[in-house]
């Protein structure tokens, strides 16, 4: 946790609106901001540009544009770009893709540079899961104010 803000800062790199919604429903709360982002190149300019106390990290972008993957940056990017960044090494990481090879590498590899980061495929989540992931993200932040 930053302990600077007035609010706890969340990532979600995401193309798939429904998952989103889903993310919305279950994180929501006053002191919780929610930044989405459907694109990998759009995630690259978030984490050049500000830090976050937590990135919730598909792996397969742009699969919902017409064009499909073509050319496009997907989460092995962004994982690539955080860990050659030194803005974000402090932010945790939830890897929720479904892409069960992708989100190994993903993992594996911000393990390997001392990253917070954790596996938890989007079919996985819960209600319960995401309340107690809440309340963890709002009492960490509490306690970076004191």
């Amino acid at each position: 946790m930053k302990g600077t803000r007035d609010y706890v800062l969340v990532l979600i790199v995401e193309d798939d609106d429904q998952r989103v919604v889903e993310f919305h429903s279950w994180l929501g709360h006053p002191n919780i901001r929610l930044l989405h982002v459907k694109t990998g190149d759009a995630a690259l300019k978030c984490v050049e540009t500000d830090r976050y106390d937590l990135i919730l990290l598909d792996h397969d972008l742009d699969l919902q544009h017409p064009l499909g993957r073509l050319g496009s940056v997907n989460g092995t990017n962004v994982v690539a770009r955080l860990v050659a960044s030194r803005a974000n090494r402090e932010t945790s990481v939830i890897i929720h893709s479904m892409n069960p090879g992708a989100r190994n590498r993903m993992f594996l590899t911000l393990q390997a540079n001392d990253f917070d980061v954790q596996v938890k495929p989007f079919a996985e989540w819960q209600p319960e899961w995401a309340e107690s992931l809440k309340r963890e993200l709002l009492e960490e932040w509490e306690m970076a104010k004191e």
